[in-house]
């Protein structure tokens, strides 16, 4: 009776065992998925930045183009007004 009950035990330990394992194997795929989420999320800002620089850069170069135009034009049109 007394090696029944220890047999039982036994079994019944190495049962909690398993389950902690597939626990842990559980919550270590969840940390991991996570963690390639927290990657790719900062991947994402990263390029999203990136991108509205490439855009504030492009607006500040065609103010740039449009002032140099606008100050050529003027010095052309006051130009003309001198010579009449």
């Amino acid at each position: 009776m007394e090696k029944l009950k220890v047999d039982f035990y036994i079994a019944a330990e190495k049962e909690k065992v398993s389950l902690e394992e597939e626990l842990t194997a559980q919550r270590q795929q969840v940390i991991k998925a996570e963690s390639n989420l927290e990657v790719k999320k900062i991947e994402l800002h990263k390029m999203i930045e990136s991108k509205r620089n490439e855009l504030l850069i492009g607006k500040i170069e065609g103010e740039m183009i449009f002032d140099k135009a606008k100050t050529q034009i003027e010095s052309e049109f006051m130009a003309a007004i001198t010579e009449a």
